[in-house]
């Protein structure tokens, strides 16, 4: 699939765009609050790109550079107090690699009351990628995350 196609697929799914150029990625920005989650109100950015080639440092470093914008950006009170912050960095390729595939399968680096996703779109086999188990560390939203991220970024 087309990467214009494919972001354009995805922002009639989503609300919100804007440039972030500094990761010269789209950033998609929603709140979502639920009594399930201990009235924690998650402030959510989901970023997407596009790299032809996908390695493990290409995946890597553009899931912590989303995670830092995330953390930079977000407005309200501290995180932790009744705040959380998701990260859903989606980067699009053609090329995948296996150690990006692995980095992507496995638990997200933890940090206190944010989480993030790691997932590789990859255009050319028509696929969604990213971590299939739930973590422990943040385990009450991540089903969400997750089910947020395969119906959001779906490859259609």
């Amino acid at each position: 699939m087309d990467f214009n196609v494919y972001t354009e697929n995805v922002s009639k799914r989503l609300q919100n765009r804007i440039l972030a150029e500094e990761l010269n990625a789209y950033c998609y920005y929603e709140e979502h609050f639920r009594a399930e989650w201990l009235f924690v109100k998650l402030k959510q950015f989901s970023f997407l790109s596009f790299k032809e080639t996908i390695n493990l440092s290409d995946i890597s470093s553009y899931s912590q550079q989303c995670m830092n914008y995330a953390l930079k950006h977000y407005k309200g009170l501290p995180r932790g107090i009744q705040n959380g912050i998701v990260s859903v960095n989606v980067l699009a390729g053609l090329n995948i690699k296996q150690d990006a595939v692995d980095f992507v399968l496995k638990s997200p680096r933890k940090k206190f009351s944010a989480f993030e996703l790691p997932v590789i779109a990859d255009l050319k086999n028509d696929k969604l990628i990213y971590i299939n188990k739930t973590p422990v560390f943040g385990a009450m939203y991540y089903g969400y995350i997750k089910q947020f991220a395969g119906e959001k970024f779906a490859i259609l």
